[in-house]
């Protein structure tokens, strides 16, 4: 499977986990790491080490930008808002 461009290089985007792809819906919700990780039933640094493996696939250096790119890359998706 050919993965779609990644918005922030020429590079395909690298497909995300299915636990990234939790802690990233919920980050796009507004919540810290701390109730990510009760939400979830992970230690706050179990959130931390997805979220940077996240930053690593999408190339990006921040929470904001990570849900930007999922949301461009498909990886994410959220009722109510159009892919960019």
């Amino acid at each position: 499977m050919i993965s779609p461009q990644c918005p922030t290089s020429a590079a395909p985007c690298h497909p995300l986990s299915e636990r990234e792809r939790e802690v990233l819906e919920h980050v796009a919700r507004g919540e810290s790491n701390k109730q990510i990780g009760r939400a979830l039933k992970i230690s706050d640094q179990t959130v931390k080490n997805h979220l940077w493996r996240s930053f690593q696939k999408l190339r990006v250096e921040d929470r904001t930008g990570a849900v930007i790119a999922a949301l461009r890359c498909g990886e994410l998706v959220i009722p109510g808002i159009k892919r960019a």
